[in-house]
């Protein structure tokens, strides 16, 4: 999905920034809510703007009518319930949500930098720890997949 800058600037070059509003929507899609949920305009493609977080031009052009959070409950919380995976508690939610608001800055240089991302709570209480854990458990699966071949 492309940033802001991509459809209202469509000539100008695309900085870093721009990799950054690709990640959130990147995040959006591994948290269940699918970024073409929230096109609009055409179905070409050149239309995508993310209605999830009430952006700059919304009051003039009443195209976003849903909050980031409430896109969360509806998007992620809700699926979550219906298929009893889980849901996030309000501590994540509240943290999750304060770095994609960040992320989703309309302005491309309001966004945070890669090294920002890392720092924000939810990064650190959360995501971090979840990965040094998959590492770990793909780590001792590789062992054990190794043992089983010497066995052989």
């Amino acid at each position: 999905m492309q940033p802001p800058e991509a459809r209202f600037e469509p000539q100008a070059p695309l900085s870093f920034s721009a990799d950054i509003w690709s990640l959130s929507t990147t995040i959006w899609e591994i948290l269940g809510i699918k970024a073409g949920h929230f096109q609009y305009g055409g179905s070409d493609g050149t239309n995508e703007v993310n209605s999830s977080i009430r952006m700059d031009f919304r009051k003039n052009t009443g195209m976003c009518d849903l909050s980031i959070d409430e896109v969360f409950e509806e998007g992620v919380q809700k699926y979550r319930q219906k298929h009893r995976v889980g849901e996030f508690d309000q501590k994540e939610t509240i943290a999750l949500l304060e770095l994609m608001r960040k992320m989703m800055a309309f302005q491309p240089e309001e966004r945070p930098t890669v090294k920002e991302i890392l720092k924000p709570e939810w990064m650190v209480k959360w995501v971090l720890p979840d990965f040094k854990r998959s590492l770990q458990i793909g780590q001792a699966l590789q062992e054990e997949v190794e043992k089983t071949q010497q066995c052989k």
